[in-house]
């Protein structure tokens, strides 16, 4: 039997790639270890250890697919991420939600044992929530839900492989894929602020001055209860045991992005220019712009490379004709210099 990674080694890897973050990173590395110890009981033990599907709630860029994907390589299993909001799109729901299955099957070399142990991320579930507006229920989106209840909460199912006359199809159990839900919720502060508002005054009799939770505190108190609220149906919160919330990345977590973290932005760069004869260096003004940047353009980690991008396009342009190695530094004054 190959040896499980324990959740703090998990934690240890991921420590290496994703700066912050702490509570996320232990949640996932416990839920991932569980996920494996219940595999090999399954085995050996009377009785099924419950699944532990995890819900993440954070806005975009804190690293909700980056950590999937890490864990997935620690453990050496295939992983999909699916855009929920793609799903609504679809006339017939069914066939697509059961794509996410096929998809996996693919990631897997086509062997079904493997991808019955993988992770399925599905991201931006609070695109489709369903709205109850004046009696008139978004059918689309509930609909959706029920059909990633049945998957999550785990069974066989058929699935299609290819299509036209190499069409085949597969039963696919769905009982040990782990699945981590995901969406950036935007506006359940708010709720969750104004209900802690309205408690503060009933409790003193209205004449408090109740004060207001910041937007990580009120995170921090999303109950089973708003995210029902929100629009997720309780049946498929019931099947997310685990829940954990990541915060946004502020300027001086995002410069650690850019420089401390295991193959950063700045080792990359420097490496691929160095092979133009470019001795690349950036100030520690122009990091903290290029942070700022976008943290304003709210893209959160992913945004940086964009910057990048921007800044040295002419050089990259330019230095493959380079004969000698020269030296460049990115500095504040070019990064302000940028269109947004």
């Amino acid at each position: 039997v190959t040896t499980i990674p324990t959740p703090s080694e998990i934690k240890e890897y991921l420590d290496q790639f994703v700066v912050g973050q702490e509570q996320p990173k232990k949640v996932l590395a416990v839920a991932a270890y569980n996920h494996y110890k219940r595999l090999m009981f399954s085995k050996t033990r009377v009785g099924t250890i419950k699944k532990s599907n995890v819900l993440m709630l954070g806005p975009t860029g804190t690293g909700k697919t980056f950590m999937c994907e890490l864990i997935s390589k620690i453990l050496d299993v295939p992983f999909v991420v699916v855009d929920a909001n793609s799903l609504t799109q679809a006339g017939y729901v069914g066939s697509d939600v059961e794509e996410m299955l096929e998809r996996l099957y693919l990631k897997s070399e086509n062997k079904l044992e493997k991808a019955q142990k993988g992770i399925i991320l599905i991201d931006e579930i609070d695109k489709i929530a369903c709205a109850d507006t004046g009696g008139k229920r978004d059918v689309g989106g509930r609909g959706v839900q029920e059909q990633l209840l049945k998957i999550i909460e785990g069974g066989e199912f058929k699935v299609d492989i290819g299509s036209g006359p190499n069409k085949n199809s597969i039963n696919f159990d769905t009982s040990d894929v782990l699945f981590v839900v995901a969406g950036a919720f935007a506006g359940i502060d708010q709720l969750v602020q104004s209900k802690t508002a309205n408690m503060s005054r009933d409790f003193l009799g209205g004449k408090s001055k109740s004060i207001p939770l910041s937007t990580k505190e009120a995170y921090a108190k999303v109950s089973t209860a708003d995210l029902s609220n929100f629009g997720i149906i309780p049946e498929l919160l019931g099947r997310l045991p685990i829940r954990t919330i990541l915060h946004p990345l502020d300027e001086n977590d995002l410069v650690k992005i850019i420089t401390e973290t295991k193959n950063s932005l700045i080792d990359q760069y420097t490496d691929s220019l160095a092979f133009d004869n470019v001795n690349l260096k950036v100030s520690k003004g122009a990091l903290i712009e290029i942070a700022r940047r976008a943290i304003l353009n709210q893209t959160g980690a992913r945004g940086l490379q964009t910057v990048f991008e921007q800044v040295l396009l002419e050089k990259m342009f330019e230095c493959p004709d380079n004969e000698e190695m020269e030296k460049f530094t990115i500095t504040k004054k070019m990064i302000e210099a940028l269109t947004t």
